[in-house]
């Protein structure tokens, strides 16, 4: 399959990124005494991208044989284990499946086709239970086969799988919709461009499950978390709306319950306990005088019974970022609610009793859909998703601004308890600090979180909040908090447009302080920063693109004062040896590619051309490691 050469820059770009993560996470977890000498650098501006070892003793530049690209993954429900499409040492035109578990990794399928875009993504998933995972994978000769594996990754079980609609021209995806809450049944989705059709497989053999969902074609589907369960959105022949409610191990059968309604899209969402689903619309009206617009909310017993009124959400263009404001607490749903009189409010509803609670009124629209963590893991509405979008994370707490009299506030609530804790009052205007799509305020993963915003008098600030503790620090005065990022566990940089200077700013949220870094230019769009283990140095770069690079700075946060700059070359990715005495970087201009190594002070720096990198443009890591 022919690909496009923005689709090859994009692709090497995230597995670069992958590899980083995963390059120095590695380095890191050995011990400080080890010697580091060697540097990892990667060249993904080629087809076939490959890494390389550096030798900082003697300037030699070998393959790196150990080499292993992380095409897609997925880790166990309990996170000691991971399985995952990678590409070893030499392999290009294939695939292996690597499974990795605390004991170490094991490979559990070689040989695998390597020519589909999708790169494996949604082709592995796990037992609910982790006793096993399943995927779907191709051979040479394009043949498909359905795999089952245990936890250790032995395979279990192996068969052909042959479609059975059309394919779709380009793509033909055939993804593993999921397993039944009970780990006993695997589902499968088949597309045909524009529908999708589930077949059942029973997980102890692979046995094929006669079933209507194989001819039905369905919008979206959703498996129950508990039991074996399944929920479809179909259209039929005339247009209209079709819930159904299917047991998967054919005990029943196929519920079928028409809806009142017409929508623009559909989603579903089991509860946890797997006794109700949502089934979430928006209102194919979609006019801003039209007093039916935006998002509702529908729930049923799992034999199709309503269990609550019809809910209203978000209105007219309330959603900019995909991410629904509104989740399940058990069997309590928590979603915002709009009013006849325009007004937002965080509700709860349970829907045993069907007893409100009012947790928040009057919110600000604009951060509605920014309330709730999302995991990192999320992905977004896809046929390789099974028509799923950006799933809302169980996390209960969330970070809920709400009109103050002519000000604003921001509370930290928790939504399975009702319990609010003050946060911010006062607030004169929020801050946005994520450009498209994500959060304004889940940056830190589910433990914490942050709020940049303005008050009356002008001044800036950035709050960062410890959301298990119910804590918070914020930043002293600022004409503006620009691009915040987290640069470590206890420090967040971002810029600051002062009247004298701009300027990088580093905010340590324990001592509640900023510490100014290097000046920055007016236009800066792009920065990155790095700490030494011991947090004395930060080396940091800013400029106006995030992949050509800037000059590298090196600050002693002793004697901040006291500053070095490495390179006024366009610098690259860097990064600190896990004993932070020496710092690598790449350095990239005129179209040549070189790597430097320096001391912890900037005052002895040896530079590098590899001869692998004298016709590339830039290196686009670099991770420390033992030779």
């Amino acid at each position: 399959m022919r690909r496009s050469a923005l689709f090859l820059f994009i692709r090497a770009a995230l597995i670069a990124l992958g590899l980083l993560v995963v390059l120095s996470a590695g380095s890191l977890a050995l011990s400080r005494g080890d010697a580091y000498r060697c540097v990892v650098l990667y060249d993904g501006y080629t087809v076939a991208p490959v890494t390389y070892i550096l030798d900082t003793a003697t300037g030699h530049t070998v393959l790196d044989r150990r080499e292993v690209q992380r095409l897609y993954s997925i880790d166990s429900p309990d996170g000691t284990a991971r399985a995952g499409f990678v590409q070893r040492f030499g392999e290009r035109a294939t695939m292996t499946l690597l499974l990795d578990t605390p004991q170490g990794q094991r490979i559990v399928q070689t040989g695998i086709d390597a020519s589909s875009q999708s790169n494996g993504f949604q082709q592995i998933a796990w037992a609910r239970d982790g006793s096993a995972f399943a995927f779907m994978w191709r051979d040479l000769a394009r043949r498909r086969f359905l795999t089952i594996a245990d936890a250790t990754g032995t395979i279990r079980q192996s068969i052909p799988y042959t479609r059975t609609v059309d394919s779709h021209p380009t793509l033909d995806p055939v993804t593993i919709a999921g397993w039944s809450g009970d780990s006993q049944y695997l589902v499968i989705a088949e597309f045909d461009g524009r529908r999708f059709y589930h077949h059942i497989f029973n997980a102890a053999d692979l046995t094929p499950q006669p079933s209507p969902l194989a001819t039905l074609p369905v919008l979206t589907a959703e498996l129950a978390p508990i039991g074996h369960q399944l929920a479809a959105i179909a259209i039929d022949a005339v247009g209209a709306a079709h819930l159904y409610l299917a047991d998967i191990s054919g005990a029943r059968d196929l519920i079928d319950v028409p809806l009142q309604h017409d929508a623009l899209s559909w989603r579903l969402a089991w509860s946890p306990t797997g006794a109700h689903v949502a089934v979430e619309r928006i209102s194919g009206c979609q006019t801003a005088s039209c007093a039916e617009a935006g998002w509702h909310f529908e729930i049923y017993t799992p034999e199709g019974t309503p269990a609550a009124p019809s809910l209203r959400g978000l209105g007219l263009g309330g959603s900019a970022s995909g991410i629904l404001p509104a989740q399940w607490q058990g069997d309590q749903w928590v979603w915002v609610e709009r009013g006849d009189d325009g007004r937002y409010d965080l509700v709860r509803l349970d829907v045993p009793t069907e007893a409100r609670t009012l947790l928040v009124p009057d919110l600000v629209p604009e951060y509605a859909d920014d309330l709730f963590f999302v995991p990192p893991n999320a992905v977004w509405n896809s046929i390789f998703t099974n028509g799923a979008i950006f799933p809302i994370s169980a996390e209960p707490r969330a970070i809920v601004p709400f009109y103050d009299g002519e000000l604003l506030g921001v509370d930290l609530v928790d939504t399975a308890t009702g319990i609010r804790t003050e946060l911010l009052r006062g607030v004169d205007m929020l801050a946005h600090t994520h450009f498209g799509s994500g959060s304004d305020f889940w940056w830190g993963g589910a433990d914490s979180a942050w709020v940049s915003w303005i008050a009356p008098n002008g001044d800036a600030f950035l709050t960062v909040i410890d959301t298990r503790a119910g804590t918070f620090s914020t930043s002293p005065a600022n004409r503006a908090v620009w691009r915040p990022q987290w640069i470590a566990a206890d420090a967040i940089g971002f810029i600051d447009p002062r009247p004298d200077d701009y300027a990088l700013m580093l905010f340590d949220p324990v001592a509640g302080t900023a510490t100014p870094l290097i000046r920055v230019d007016p236009n800066t769009i792009a920065w990155r920063a790095a700490l030494t283990a011991d947090s004395g140095m930060v080396a940091a770069a800013a400029g106006g693109s995030d992949f050509i690079g800037k000059p590298l700075t090196l600050i002693d946060l002793v004697d901040a004062s006291t500053q070095r700059v490495l390179s006024h070359e366009s610098a690259g990715t860097f990064v600190w040896s896990p004993d932070g005495t020496r710092i690598a970087f790449a350095e990239n201009s005129n179209r040549q590619a070189n790597i430097a190594i320096s001391d912890r002070l900037g005052s002895a720096v040896q530079r590098f051309t590899p001869p692998q990198f004298t016709t590339t443009p830039f290196i686009q890591f670099v991770a420390w490691t033992q030779c």
